[in-house]
């Protein structure tokens, strides 16, 4: 893909019917999110769980009602905004003399570059703990709180940084393929799934929207179906391994034993999470929690200006009613919202989702901001069913980071004498 073709309209739907190669998904698309949360929501619920211990607040019948209405509300809200915008890929023609699109790209390749150096001590360091296991790499973590959040440098960079270097013809790949491949190796060997996810998830997002990526529909599929292998594999060798393995070894363990159990452990994760959001629905514990702010006390807390968050209520609340399972932490989104907001805290998910689509029209044209964003709103949305992804501290730096070297590249830029070229490439506003 080169400039002349970034500029030019393109469809932007679910699926894209490309001669000779047939239909292709298009995976940038907000509809994927909210189907792969919709997803996420109903089907672990109905699964029958034989080793994981819960007491599910609804029947299959209630959760089926409560997930109808919200999947007939999120398809009928994307419906809409397909059929009143037709998103389509049409970014605005920006002149090559301006200095902002040069000296943006150089920032954003700057971040990353952070971002690679930010791993490369994690991975190092935690390598110093491997004899000891995953649970003592992560712990090693904790010498590198600091380190940890500068490895997040990339995450509203990544958007900006891909455009801009596809219209200018810089390179990417290998900066694209050093950090990737660095945040592979973290996920496996400390199984921190999460820095894997925030990392593919966003990066394909915006391949996909810049046409870098076109993926088959039946690779999808298949894509699909190997998340929750990738899940099983890193769980047999974490959870489990811990509770089963350590003492006794493997020669005691059959083979459907462990699969079924890793498989369970999957389902929980998601059964826990959307039993406190109905916990929420059935007893109206509202406004008892501040998880909106969470993020933002812990980065004031490492300046020393207020205290580390450490809210525990909605846990015990949950536990009391044997509701939630022990080793589940993830507070969930939804019930997270309405703990937050009460009732409201629908409105407030309504609104992200309105904003979710708006950052895809807007990043379709080339915004900058929107580049930045849209990817992490894409994964927020998968991510709901277990917490929202916005709140935390590891989401927020990064997002004040680019906007500080946003404004500051916007600053500066404008002092800068134009170069006059003639080439033309695409916006950024």
């Amino acid at each position: 893909m080169n400039a002349s073709d970034i500029t030019r309209s393109h469809p932007a739907g679910v699926l894209m019917l490309i001669p000779g190669r047939g239909l292709m998904a298009n995976v940038s698309n907000p509809l994927y999110a909210v189907a792969g949360f919709l997803v996420l929501t109903i089907l672990p619920y109905f699964v029958p769980l034989e080793y994981m211990a819960i007491i599910k607040v609804y029947g299959p019948g209630m959760h089926l009602f409560i997930s109808a209405i919200l999947a007939g509300v999120l398809l009928t809200a994307y419906a809409l905004y397909a059929g009143l915008f037709q998103p389509r890929l049409a970014p605005m023609s920006l002149r090559a003399d301006d200095d902002f699109p040069n000296m943006m790209y150089t920032a954003t390749r700057g971040m990353i570059i952070l971002a690679i150096l930010a791993n490369v001590a994690i991975v190092g360091w935690a390598l110093r703990e491997l004899p000891g296991g995953v649970f003592a790499m992560k712990r090693a973590l904790a010498d590198f709180e600091g380190v940890n959040i500068l490895s997040q440098s990339y995450l509203f960079a990544l958007g900006p940084f891909l455009y801009l270097a596809v219209g200018l013809k810089r390179p990417w790949k290998l900066l694209l393929a050093l950090l990737g491949g660095l945040l592979f190796v973290r996920g496996f060997i400390m199984a921190e799934r999460l820095a894997l996810l925030e990392f593919a998830i966003p990066a394909l997002v915006v391949l996909s929207l810049l046409r870098l990526v076109i993926i088959r529909l039946t690779h999808l599929i298949m894509i699909g179906l190997g998340v929750p292998a990738l899940f099983v594999l890193g769980e047999i060798f974490r959870s489990f391994y811990a509770k089963f393995v350590r003492e006794s070894g493997w020669n005691q363990l059959e083979l459907g034993f462990i699969l079924q159990w890793n498989l369970e452990r999957l389902a929980l994760y998601y059964v826990d999470t959307l039993n406190k959001f109905y916990f929420q629905m059935k007893y109206q514990f509202f406004h008892i929690t501040q998880f909106y702010a969470e993020g933002t006390l812990k980065m004031l807390s490492r300046l020393g200006l207020a205290e580390r968050p450490t809210d525990t209520v909605l846990d015990p609340l949950v536990s009391a009613f044997s509701y939630g399972a022990e080793e589940m932490t993830n507070p969930g989104g939804l019930a997270v919202m309405l703990s937050d907001f009460g009732w409201a805290g629908l409105v407030v998910f309504g609104v992200f989702v309105l904003v979710l689509f708006a950052a895809h029209w807007r990043a379709l044209r080339g915004g900058m901001i929107a580049l930045a964003c849209y990817p992490i709103l894409f994964l927020t949305m998968l991510e709901m069913p277990r917490f929202v992804y916005l709140y935390l501290s590891r989401a927020l730096f990064p997002f004040l980071l680019f906007l500080g070297v946003l404004l500051l590249v916007s600053l500066i830029s404008r002092q800068t004498p134009s170069r006059a070229v003639a080439e033309e490439l695409p916006g950024r506003t």
